[in-house]
């Protein structure tokens, strides 16, 4: 390849630039948009009893299910007190680390079951879903979680599998389950039975504001095993934990699952608060508008130009006054100004006296020039009365042209001279 083609080639090829200033655009604001729902996006480290674990102990076998048979679920990240006044029916599966508060039930005051935990667990680290069972967690450390609630809460347990049929406490009706192992149930002045086992015990039970008993507080499912992974292994097991959820809310009520009890919270930020409606679409008319300017500008940087638009040099001077005066209307009124201008030049070449009047050196020059040829040219004085005659910018131009002509005869005469 010849010097001269890598000399009119510019270091990096236009394709390959565009290329990379797009790419690099389009990595920055993903970059922003994973930042904004940073917190969405994060998943817990554990693999414990809540919406987002496929574990044993998980319940993200039963946002499934509830989707499934036509619930509307979603999972929660943001504070509860945000669900106050919406219609959403929340389930809360606090860990055994946070013991729940009256401050936790104000977005969710009625509309809320409460699942206990039971078992003991640790996380697998060979597989990041699953969990190792260390047993049953002890029966003091579940009766935490509710302490804020009721002082008196008893937790029990019982011994072996459970019965094959759970009672509806209002109707006497049974209802099917799978096997369970170590039934979970409670019991406090404040609970008041809604489902139990056939020895009475309560399984499903609501509690209310010790200040009035006829308000509801919420809902506490006493065992995990009928609604979590391991508990819908069974079918029985399954319609009877959905059963009993439908049994709490009315039909078509949303369901949410909260996960701030297990860390996850979403903060808002002002990214996220721009990325979401209504302000989404503001920002997209910016980020068009930044679009078109960027085109433009690439646009006209890719323009080639043969000259400058305004060209540099005594021509340029001259054209540009020469228009200027042409716009100004004043063409008329040089013509007497060039020739007194010639006049001058001409008497320094000749050599009259310095302070000659211009009626002295118009008759010098018209004798000199008469005295050059006798071939008919014109003298200084019929030059001059060409261009007072002048009626247009042409014939004006013309008799300066001759008047011009003659001055450089003149002063290459005296040089030969």
């Amino acid at each position: 390849m010849s010097a001269e083609s890598n000399a009119g080639r510019g270091a990096f090829s236009i394709i390959v630039v565009l290329v990379a200033v797009v790419v690099g655009v389009v990595a920055f604001a993903a970059f922003m948009v994973l930042i904004a729902f940073a917190d969405d996006l994060r998943r817990p480290d554990d693999s414990g009893e809540h919406a987002l674990s496929k574990s044993a102990v998980g319940f993200a076998g039963l946002a499934q299910l509830l989707q499934d048979t036509d619930h509307q679920v979603r999972i929660s990240r943001g504070p509860l007190h945000e669900l106050a006044g919406s219609p959403e029916f929340a389930i809360l599966t606090p860990p055994v680390t946070r013991p729940l508060s009256y401050e936790d039930f104000e977005g969710v005051w009625g509309w809320n079951l409460i699942v206990l935990p039971k078992w003991n667990t640790s996380p697998d680290f060979s597989r990041p879903e699953w969990v190792h069972s260390n047993g049953l967690l002890y029966l003091n450390v579940v009766e935490r979680i509710l302490g804020d609630v009721s002082e008196d809460i008893k937790v029990s347990r019982g011994d072996g599998n459970s019965p094959f049929a759970l009672v509806d406490d209002a109707t006497g009706e049974t209802m099917p389950i799978g096997p369970i192992r170590n039934l979970q149930t409670i019991s406090g002045d404040g609970i008041f039975p809604i489902i139990t086992d056939p020895a009475g015990n309560i399984v499903l039970g609501s509690f209310g504001d010790p200040e009035d008993d006829d308000d509801i507080m919420g809902y506490v499912l006493s065992d995990p095993d009928l609604l979590n992974t391991q508990g819908l292994a069974s079918l029985a097991t399954a319609r009877a934990g959905v059963g009993m959820i439908d049994s709490l809310m009315e039909e078509s009520t949303p369901i949410v699952f909260d996960m701030t009890l297990h860390g996850v919270e979403r903060t808002r930020n002002i990214l996220q608060l721009l990325l979401m409606p209504p302000f989404v679409a503001g920002v997209l008319c910016l980020v068009f508008a930044a679009l078109l300017i960027g085109i433009t500008a690439f646009a006209g940087n890719l323009r080639t130009r043969s000259d400058r638009d305004i060209p540099l040099g005594h021509s340029t001077l001259v054209d540009s006054s020469a228009r200027l005066i042409s716009i100004a209307g004043r063409s008329s009124s040089i013509g007497a100004r060039y020739v007194a201008m010639i006049r001058r030049q001409s008497a320094r070449i000749v050599g009259a006296p310095a302070n000659a009047s211009e009626a002295q050196q118009t008759a010098i020059l018209d004798s000199i020039g008469r005295a050059r040829t006798n071939s008919g040219e014109p003298t200084f004085s019929q030059l001059s009365s060409d261009v007072a005659k002048a009626t247009n910018p042409t014939a004006m131009m013309r008799a300066i042209s001759r008047l011009y002509t003659w001055k450089q005869e003149l002063g290459r005469e005296r040089k030969r001279r």
